[in-house]
This record gives structure tokens, sequence and C-alpha cells, in this order.
């Protein structure tokens, strides 16, 4: 790559630096590319230093609903722009908006990134779409020349902010934040309401409608918000249409941040390439059952990691079938809001789990238990039959149960290795970084 011009403004320093081989630059880039920081302040050396870190700094980028209303930061994306070059390079994307008619317009900005395999899309103002949202977001991402390659696909209808919308001023319409995504890093930002006003609320005879209520809502939005989601519509054409979503050919991982997922399942019942769900922020957690036998649970076998982070501490009905739901189940992580009404010995015993992943069981009257403890109930299920393929179990943030606060175990995990040795079950505990 050549040096870039140099200009008067320059310092003695940055001209010295722009006058090393690309080779020794190189070299630098390597040595930093674990210290983010320092990497980060050698790329503002200079225009040279900052395209040979870019590889190493930046792996996605993200559109929201923020700050700019022209998206300056992918310009240099453009053909003509310096990054154009790294278009290639550029491997997930984020899009965030606060109203679902924002979305065609962000999403046919990511287009120009031709290997992108991880799709994030989160919409707030989701609550009484989300039929709709669903149908209306899969004909859009079809449209995207990388659809097939996507590995992993993430869906979030946070529907938290359902009493306000932004303001019909062009300015905040479609654009208004673009950035690149620092690799391994999470970026996190306050929320803003200036420019959203309250949406009124809907007269007493339209509350006990679902389809009056939609026609209600809807009314307070945009026409680009109309026209992208289209008219209410029925469980049973939700159903139809749902059998006629296509998935990614080579998806590897399907996220649903939505409160009511059981039916948007569905959606995976022929798809064999799917081995990890994540379900997130539901507020009832309900089995997905046989839409021509609703008394029958429906089956994903293909799913062999499952993921639960539930809004809501009420888990037992639901763990009770759990496993039936997922029965090849190798790897289960479950992150609960509050403290879940069940116990360690409440957890699915999903037949084929190797990998466990759950919060640390503690009791208002007796407190925090102990490793001991765990082991105690661990050697309880093996002698049953359950989990005897268990490999590992996960306490996330609590490696101050096996070292009395450290320092430098304070804010690590607490694992619980098995391992299964002359028909005995052999528990070795250590420590871990989150």
């Amino acid at each position: 790559m050549s040096s870039a011009t140099t200009n008067p403004q320059e310092t003695e320093s940055e001209l010295s630096l722009l006058a090393l081989p690309t080779e020794i630059l190189l070299s630098v880039v390597s040595f930093l590319h674990e210290e983010y920081g320092a990497l980060r302040e050698f790329a503002h050396c200079s225009r040279r230093c900052y395209l040979l870190t870019f590889r190493g700094r930046f792996s996605g980028v993200r559109l929201c609903w923020r700050n700019l209303a022209d998206c300056e930061p992918l310009k240099p994306f453009s053909d003509e722009g310096m990054l154009s070059s790294f278009r290639g390079y550029i491997r997930s994307a984020t899009v965030e908006v606060r109203d679902a008619g924002h979305l065609p317009a962000l999403i046919s900005l990511i287009k120009q990134f031709p290997n992108i395999s991880k799709l994030k899309v989160s919409v707030e103002n989701s609550c009484y779409f989300e039929r709709t949202l669903y149908l209306a977001t899969f004909r859009l991402l079809n449209t995207l020349p990388f659809y097939d390659n996507l590995k992993k696909l993430d869906l979030e209808w946070s529907g938290y902010h359902a009493s306000q919308y932004r303001k019909g001023d062009p300015k905040y319409a479609y654009l208004e934040a673009a950035e690149y995504v620092p690799n391994g890093e999470t970026v996190k930002y306050e929320d803003e309401f200036s420019g959203f006003i309250p949406l009124p609320e809907p007269p007493y005879k339209v509350r006990n409608s679902r389809k009056k209520q939609y026609k209600f809502r809807m009314a307070q939005y945009v026409q680009a918000q109309r026209d992208f989601l289209g008219p209410y519509i029925t469980e049973t054409k939700f159903l139809k249409g749902l059998a006629e979503i296509r998935l990614p050919k080579e998806l590897k991982s399907l996220g649903l941040g939505i409160q009511h997922a059981e039916l948007h399942l569905l959606s995976l019942i022929n798809c064999t390439t799917v081995d990890t769900l994540v379900l997130t922020g539901a507020e009832e957690l309900k089995y997905t059952m046989n839409p021509a036998n609703p008394t029958k649970i429906l089956q994903f076998p293909a799913i062999k990691k499952l993921v639960l982070v539930p809004s809501t501490d009420k888990l037992a009905n639901y763990f009770y079938r759990l496993a039936s739901q997922f029965p090849n189940v190798e790897s289960f992580k479950l992150i609960p809001w509050a403290y879940p009404d069940v116990d360690f010995n409440g957890l699915p015993n999903f037949p084929k789990l190797r990998h466990l992943e759950t919060f640390w069981p503690t009791d208002p009257e007796v407190g925090d238990y102990r490793p001991s403890d765990i082991e105690g109930w661990l050697r309880f299920r093996f002698r049953f039959g359950e989990w005897t393929d268990l490999r590992s179990v996960k306490f996330r943030g609590h490696a101050d149960k096996l070292y009395h606060r450290p320092d430098e175990h304070r804010y690590g995990s607490l694992i619980c290795n098995v391992e299964k040795k002359d028909g005995e079950y052999l528990l070795n505990w250590t420590t871990c970084k989150w």
C-alpha cells in the first residue's frame, strides 16, 4: 500500500513515521494487536497508519437512528473512498431503528459489503407489529446479495418504546448514524428521547381487538412504515407466511429477541443447518405446538446449542418438557432474570447435555451455596441417569466461591469440569475469565 501524501502541517515525528517501510509498520501493528487502545493511537498517526490498522481494528458496521442524518462514516467505502478496498473485510452488520419503516433504507446500505456473515436487526417500536414485522423483515433480507451466506442472524423486537415515536422531521427520517464496530468490543450507548412525542392511547372500544388496535397504532406512523408492514394479518395467515420463509442456506445460528417467539420458531421445522438457537426477551415462555395438532409439542432435533435469556422468572413450567422440544441439545446456557422459580435440580434434563452454563443457586434462608453443594446435586442427577454425558458446568461471575475474593478471581467465572473414569464421576473446579 503506497504511503499517503504529506503536507506542511505534519509534525517531524509523523514525517519520520511515514518514511518507514511498510514491513516495519506492519510489525508494529502485529505487536500492538492485543492492545486495542495503543493500536487506535497508532492508527491516528497518519492516513497510512489508519489504513494499515483498519483490518485489525474493525470487523463490522453499525447503522442506527442516532446522531447523523447522512451516514457520513460509510462514505469512505464508496467507489472513490479511501476504504473502498476494505469492503470485502467487513464481516458483520448491525441495523438498529426505532420504527420498522426505516429498515429498507438502512438495509440497502449494507448491500455494498459482499462478505457479511453476521447480521443483527433491531426494531424498538415493535410491540404491536411482531407478526407482520417478522414476515416483512425476511422479505427484505432476501434481497441482500449475501443473504444465503449468512451464518448468524439475530432479530430483536424490543417493544420497550411502544409509547413514543420520532417526529416526522425529514432530517430524522432514515439514516441517523453509522460507524465501524471494533473487533471484540462491545459498545454501549445511552438512550436519547429528544425529538419524540407520546403516542395517544387507543379508546376503550379498540383495546379488546388486536386487529383494531393494530390499525389504530399503525395510523400513528409515517407512510413508509405502513407500506413496509402492510395490513393486519390473522394467526392463520401468519402461519402460512411462516411456511414461505426461506432461511439462508448457510445459516448456523438464529437469535430471536421476541416476546412471543413460540410461533416464529415454525420457520425452523424444515431447516437442518441451524444448530444454535438464542431466545431472549420473552416475558412468557411457551412451547411451540404443532399447528395441525395443538396438543403435540413440536421437536427441533437439529438444535445442538440453546441459549435462554428470558425477561421473566417463571421458568418451572417451561422447563418441565423443554427437553422434549429440543431433544439433542448438547450445550445449554441460561441467563435468568432476577431469581427464577427453579433451583439447580429443576433445570431441564437434556439427555445429550455436555456443557451447561447457568446461575449460582441461592436460598433466601440458607444464603449462597458452596461448591460441595453443587457436587452433591450433580452426583444426585448422575445417580438417576441424568446428564450422563455432562463435561462442564460454568457459573459466570462466581469465581469467588472457590477463592475468597482475591482480585484476580473477583470478576471471573467458576467452572466445574466433569470426567467419567471407571464408572465414577470426577469433579474438578477451576476458574476462568468471563
